[in-house]
């Protein structure tokens, strides 16, 4: 597959799995042994986990909104920079929900091999976030 249609895979998936809940493109189009590299979830493989990994997210923020900012590709892989908004009304893991809004920010590294989304680096302000929240509190 392109740069250019591997681009349009993420703005789609955007669109219908983070911002809508839609998994049916993970059954479609990504690697039975996905993996996605994130500090929240190290090392995470398979299509299952990676439903779950989202459905957790889209849980502990039902508003949860991704944005994305810019996306650059070469060659098997894109890079896109994200903004989430969202308000934590419900888990987050451990962390009870605080009713707080959340704007955060992040980048990602797809891989793609044969037309099927392999692997992902996934980079944010995860303490950041965490602040946001209250969960830990804000540096001097």
């Amino acid at each position: 597959m392109s740069v250019e249609s591997n681009k349009a895979f993420i703005r789609e998936w955007v669109e219908a799995g983070w911002n809508n809940g839609n998994f049916e493109l993970i059954d479609q189009k990504y690697a039975q042994n996905y993996t996605l590299h994130d500090p929240t979830a190290p090392n995470l493989v398979g299509r299952e986990a990676f439903k779950q990994f989202v459905i957790g997210f889209r849980s502990a923020f039902p508003d949860f909104h991704m944005t994305l900012d810019n996306l650059i590709g070469e060659g098997d892989m894109v890079t896109w920079r994200w903004t989430v908004t969202g308000t934590h009304l419900g888990m987050l893991g451990p962390i009870p929900a605080s009713g707080k809004s959340i704007r955060v920010s992040g980048a990602v590294i797809s891989r793609f091999v044969e037309g099927m989304w392999t692997e992902d680096y996934n980079y944010f302000d995860f303490y950041g976030m965490l602040q946001q929240v209250g969960a830990v509190p804000a540096l001097a």
